[in-house]
């Protein structure tokens, strides 16, 4: 899915993937313009606040992944990497991203 990197600086700004399971299918929506900290590493956790109804859940990051010059932002709670590339995931995008060594 892309190269693990321990951390990372942002826009302060990122795309919430929130998706579910429903049984026979998969669904997935996405919510822009989510306040992110300007630095996140793995094992970080934050409070994210997304949709035209604001909802607030607490976001602990498991893993962050270098794909195509974005970060994606892998929750506690998903298996990932491990699971297959054409699953869905809930996932924190930030685009543009930059690894810090």
């Amino acid at each position: 899915m892309g190269q693990s990197v321990s951390l990372v600086t942002t826009s302060g700004s990122a795309t919430f993937k929130l998706c579910r399971n429903w049984v026979f299918t998969h669904t997935c929506r996405e919510y822009g313009n989510v306040p992110v900290p300007a630095r996140i590493a793995a094992g970080d956790s934050f409070e994210i606040t997304f949709g035209s109804n604001p909802k607030t859940m607490w976001f602990r990051v498991k893993a962050v992944l270098l794909q195509d010059g974005r970060c994606l932002l892998i929750p506690k709670h998903e298996d990932m990497p491990a699971k297959g590339e054409d699953e869905p995931v809930d996932m924190l995008i930030v685009d543009p991203c930059r690894v810090l060594r």
